[in-house]
């Protein structure tokens, strides 16, 4: 009977899965001072599931999605002082990356490695972190302003028109220049999906800082977040992840419990 009941609880799981399959079971990882101090949150690009992922009284923010999707790094001010910390995306499992007597910040994932500003001496440098083994710090190029998308034909820039900024598309191979955002606000902080299909940006378009998602080549541009305060420097999830579907949690845990108030009461007969 409890066997039966599982199995069915795994194909109504299974079912919503599927229903819920698609663009919309990716998610965006955004710093934000909604609440006071600015801390780590994540939302669906359906502008669902909205969660805060940090706590801290201190200051949280500038994540990036690792590439499997298991970890979200970010810098923190903590005791302080800055530095880089992981934390997975149910907000779970926090821990330290990098903690010294120095300053680390900007942290992003490119492949297993996490790369970050550190003070080397008295001056700041980019930094490659290993994750395998122990930590290796090489310096290596410094590129802030404009992302790479990962085949490498494109860059996503940043520039200033006047006194606004918009964020243009560049090709690789001729430099060949394309505006991708025209309007009466700025664009700030844009980042590459891992496969490429997406960019998510900053944007106060609207009056305010909010997050956005456009494709590669401008279209399908739409606002993620709404909130009256500021909503910055966002990175999307590598890959859809339906686990974390609010409401294939919501079923799930409806689910589960009712199996075990029928096997509660099963017994006692």
């Amino acid at each position: 009977m409890v066997i039966r009941l599982y199995g069915l609880a795994l194909l109504v799981v299974l079912a919503v899965m599927f229903v819920f399959r698609g663009d919309n079971d990716r998610w965006v990882v955004f710093e934000s001072d909604r609440n006071g101090s600015k801390d780590v949150y994540i939302i669906g690009i359906d502008s669902t599931g909205l969660r805060q992922l940090t706590t801290y009284e201190g200051q949280d923010g500038h994540p990036s999605w690792s590439p499997d999707g298991r970890w979200i790094v970010f810098e923190s001010y903590r005791d302080r002082n800055w530095d880089i910390y992981r934390i997975q995306p149910l907000g779970n499992q926090l821990a330290p990356v990098k903690r010294t007597i120095g300053i680390e910040r900007f942290p992003r994932w490119e492949g297993r490695s996490i790369v970050y500003k550190g003070q080397v001496e008295t001056q700041f440098t980019e930094v490659r972190m290993s994750l395998i083994g122990e930590s290796l710090d090489v310096p290596i190029a410094s590129g802030e302003a404009w992302v790479v998308s990962p085949d490498g034909e494109w860059v996503i820039a940043t520039y200033l028109e006047q006194t606004r900024s918009h964020l243009y598309r560049i090709n690789a191979t001729n430099e060949e220049r394309e505006l991708l955002t025209l309007h009466e606000g700025n664009d700030s902080a844009p980042s590459w999906s891992y496969d490429g299909d997406w960019l998510v940006f900053s944007s106060d378009v609207g009056g305010n800082w909010d997050v956005y998602i456009m494709r590669p080549d401008g279209s399908e541009r739409r606002r993620i977040t709404t909130h009256p305060d500021r909503d910055l420097r966002p990175s999307l999830s590598p890959h859809f992840d339906r686990a974390f579907h609010p409401i294939i949690l919501v079923i799930l845990s409806t689910v589960l419990l009712s199996i075990h108030r029928l096997t509660t009461l099963a017994r006692s007969w």
